[in-house]
């Protein structure tokens, strides 16, 4: 028995177990664990297997010292220090090697699932404490696990709970989750509105921009009911449609437009569970007639039916802190995410019809959604191919044309061509936001503004075609991540325009684990959260500020964007080749492959 085995049966039986709060971990997990980060264990080393090693690294490091003790030479020559440094150079990377072998040999032993893990952990650089590997499969849970989780999964850990009980529970007690769900989510909007706080909200820049602020809307009902057109100034810039809805709701009081505004955000809450059901059906029957073609040992991977899906998708944007405080401030844009998620949802049911009148309206409300007409008609090219496109043209076509006539009728003029449409284009009203537009143009010299305003705008929308031409046969994956863009680049953003695309996001969960920067995305949205407000309370309140603080908010608001979009374009990539070429990822020669994205 080996001297510092009784310290080696402490770790393993008490130690480990306190650590992970489980069982005391096999040969071959204890294995697992000894390895470094960097190759994806806990670094906690077996010290029986150690010290041996240990011991001879000592003498081969020490020996030009111990020569020179025995010489009895007074002085420490360069060479001395250059033979000590040579032998720890020559250790580190025997260590290396070492690791490396125990690492390729423990894969080749572990089931197909953990050594898959493995690998996406390593590709992620496991050398850092940012990633971890998840050792589920095997009883285990590292302490660094959860400040890896995606803030969506934070968001509904509730949900997860309800999703083991539900695999074993009788179909009324996912009824009663369903309701109890939506009970909260409408509990919390009440309650914003029983406060009071939505006037305040309602004056956040985060959530209110000049082309949806409740408190414009209704300065343009009272124009209109005084005989004074609401497009004449610079006051609003909603659309006549949307005029003519608002009228109706301002008339009925405070109260009901709080309820009209909570209305709207749980019919997008219940086009969201309508998608995420169509596309989760899709995706399941896909893989399953596909199988025949797919690559070998992906079964670990593949998409499991999920009955319950869509509460989750469902969760994700009624319990987003971002949905609620948009709904919470009465922001216009609710009007334009339920016609965008409208769209999808009719599309997905094979609907040209109402799927191009929910795009029409979108567009009507918001220059920008017109950018969804590509993954919308490559929808449309996929059922009917070429006569399909055309007839969703044509729809677009009809239902954009009635739009028009009917705003033009309501107004008597194109006026407000200029003032829904024109400010989008033109970015004259330079209030401050979560955009990258505001900042620059305020200092931009007048002369160059007509150059940069194309160069912006033109930035906003030159995506669409290559990213359609990428993702053809994805084309609701390219409906989210022009919807990010969308969020990113439009001249007016505001923080509810990232509640839509992050809704989506889970619709392709089974990507996560691919993902290499959620802890990095999730650290930036916080901090962008938290310090945005204290900064601008610093500049425009305070005075101890300016301009520049709070546009540095905004910088790393709209990058954990650009991280967000990036990285997950590269999971679904990844997990599309490692679906379509099998799993492990080697070479003709048998050797690991790792993928860049280009």
């Amino acid at each position: 028995m080996h001297a510092l085995q009784p310290l080696e049966e402490l770790l393993r039986t008490k130690f480990i177990p306190s650590l992970t709060g489980h069982a005391a971990p096999s040969d071959l997990e204890r294995e697992l664990l000894a390895l470094p980060a960097r190759l994806v264990g806990l670094g906690l080393l077996n010290p029986s297997h150690l010290s041996t090693r240990e011991y001879s690294v000592s003498m081969k490091v020490t020996q030009p010292l111990v020569d020179h003790i025995i010489k009895q030479d007074e002085t420490y020559g360069y060479e001395i220090l250059q033979d000590q440094l040579s032998a720890k150079a020559e250790v580190h990377k025997s260590k290396r090697e070492q690791h490396s072998n125990a690492a390729s040999t423990l894969k080749d032993i572990l089931p197909p699932s953990l050594a898959h893990a493995m690998d996406l952990s390593q590709e992620k650089g496991a050398s850092t404490w940012l990633s971890v590997l998840h050792l589920k499969n095997m009883a285990l849970r590292s302490i660094r696990e959860p400040f890896v989780m995606l803030w969506l999964h934070v968001m509904a850990g509730v949900l997860r709970m309800l999703h083991y009980i539900v695999l074993v529970a009788p179909t009324f007690l996912l009824n009663m989750c369903c309701h109890a769900l939506r009970a909260g989510a409408a509990a919390v909007r009440c309650f914003i509105l029983w406060q009071g706080s939505s006037e305040w909200l309602g004056e956040r820049i985060e959530i209110s921009t000049p082309v949806n602020q409740w408190k414009r809307v209704k300065e343009g009902v009272s124009l209109l009911h005084n005989g004074v057109s609401p497009y004449e100034g610079d006051i609003f810039h909603e659309a006549p449609l949307s005029l003519l809805l608002f009228n109706v709701i301002c008339s009925m009081g405070e109260t009901a437009a709080g309820l009209f505004f909570v209305l709207l955000d749980f019919l997008v809450a219940f086009c969201l569970a309508k998608v995420a059901v169509i596309h989760h059906h899709q995706q399941v029957e896909g893989q399953r007639t596909q199988k025949h073609s797919l690559g070998n040992g992906v079964e670990v991977i593949m998409i499991k039916e999920d009955h319950d899906f869509h509460m989750f998708v469902m969760a994700c944007y009624l319990f987003n802190p971002f949905t609620i405080i948009t709904c919470g401030g009465y922001s216009t844009l609710l009007l334009t995410n339920l016609s965008i998620i409208f769209a999808v949802w009719m599309k997905l049911r094979g609907s040209d019809l109402l799927s191009a009148l929910g795009l029409a309206l979108a567009v009507n409300f918001s220059l920008y959604p017109v950018m969804l007409f590509c993954p919308l008609v490559l929808m449309a090219y996929k059922d009917g191919r070429l006569l399909g496109s055309l007839k969703y043209l044509l729809w677009c076509s009809v239902w954009g044309g009635t739009i028009l006539f009917i705003s033009y009728r309501v107004t008597g003029s194109w006026d407000y061509l200029q003032a829904v449409y024109g400010i989008m284009l033109t970015v004259s009203d330079l209030t401050p936001n979560v955009g990258l537009f505001w900042y620059f143009f305020t200092e931009a010299f007048e002369h160059f503004r007509v150059f940069f305003l194309c160069v912006f705008q033109i930035n906003a929308f030159i995506y669409v075609l290559p990213l359609s031409v990428r993702f053809s046969d994805q084309p609701l994956f390219l409906t989210y991540i022009l919807l990010s863009l969308m969020a990113l680049f439009k001249s007016y953003p505001c923080v509810g325009d990232l509640t839509l695309p992050l809704a989506l996001l889970p619709l392709w969960s089974h990507t996560f684990s691919y993902l290499r920067y959620t802890l990095v995305v999730l650290t930036m949205f916080l901090v962008a959260s938290v310090l945005g407000p204290v900064l601008w309370y610093l500049w425009i309140h305070a005075g101890s500020a300016n301009a520049n603080f709070f546009f540095a908010m905004t910088l790393v608001y709209c990058l954990a964007q650009v991280f967000l979009i990036s990285d997950t374009i590269y999971a679904f990539l990844v997990y599309n080749y490692d679906l379509l070429h099998g799993l492990p990822r080697v070479d003709k020669d048998g050797k690991p492959i790792k993928l860049k994205l280009a």
